[in-house]
């Protein structure tokens, strides 16, 4: 989520600016205006709660902020 997402400057830089705040990334919010940016529209985006998603503050989750040694991956669908 963006409250847990955090990176260095110049990786931030390389996404939407309203996905950014400071050196925090909202990979949710990066998906979001890279949609809009190609023509879906608004409504058509429906993307998974991200605070229930965040893999850093839910343990259901791996993540390697945690120190898990997993990795989890992510997909996208279109129908």
């Amino acid at each position: 989520c963006g409250r847990c997402f955090e990176v260095s400057p110049d990786v931030a830089a390389l996404f939407p600016e309203e996905a950014v705040s400071g050196t925090r990334v909202s990979l949710f919010g990066a998906l979001r205006a890279r949609l809009k940016a190609r023509g879906v529209a608004p409504g058509d985006i429906r993307l998974l709660k991200p605070r229930e998603y965040c893999t850093f503050e839910n343990s259901r989750y791996f993540s390697h902020r945690r120190g898990d040694k997993y990795r989890m991956a992510a997909f996208a669908i279109q129908s």
